[in-house]
């Protein structure tokens, strides 16, 4: 069994973990502002971006027949 409070933190974690605490320190932890400042850059970056249909989870599309 892994004891995982006594094992070295890998780096790469570590890392990521740094990032997402200083991005989310700049929204004041709130994600719904976070969300917001993201579809505010890509609405003005120029790019497209692919929209996507939403999904209800446990609901499945039949599949589609090849050819």
């Amino acid at each position: 069994m892994i004891d995982y409070n006594k094992t070295d933190p890998d780096p790469i974690v570590a890392e990521v973990r740094r990032a997402r605490e200083e991005i989310m320190a700049k929204f004041n932890f709130d994600l719904h502002e976070l969300f917001a400042d993201t579809q505010r850059r890509q609405a003005t970056s120029g790019r497209k971006y692919a929209s996507l249909p939403p999904v209800t989870p446990g609901v499945r599309e039949p599949a589609k027949k090849a050819g």
